[in-house]
């Protein structure tokens, strides 16, 4: 008797959304995003403004406007500079 083992191969949660931000950055929404650089050490702060401002110890910093509305998703110039700012 022959016995077959299959490994799956899976894409972590965070190469998900680079791979989605690469080819869509019109569609991340805030959580995603917010999630995402929460698990690459930033910490996001907002006082009293639609924007969050998010660092790092390493002195990478940046800011993301929070949508507003019905409006769910990242601005895709923030989602670009994001991408180039963190070498991805």
């Amino acid at each position: 008797m022959r016995y077959r083992i299959w490994y799956y191969v899976s894409m972590s949660r965070d190469d998900k959304i680079v791979r989605r931000m690469k080819q869509s950055p019109r569609n991340i929404r805030f959580e995603d995003m917010d999630g995402f650089l929460r698990r690459q050490g930033f910490e996001g702060t907002q006082r009293g403004s639609s924007h969050v401002q998010y660092r790092r110890e390493d002195g990478v910093r940046f800011s993301v406007v929070r949508p507003h509305g019905d409006d769910k998703t990242v601005n895709q110039n923030a989602v670009k500079d994001i991408l180039e700012r963190l070498e991805l």
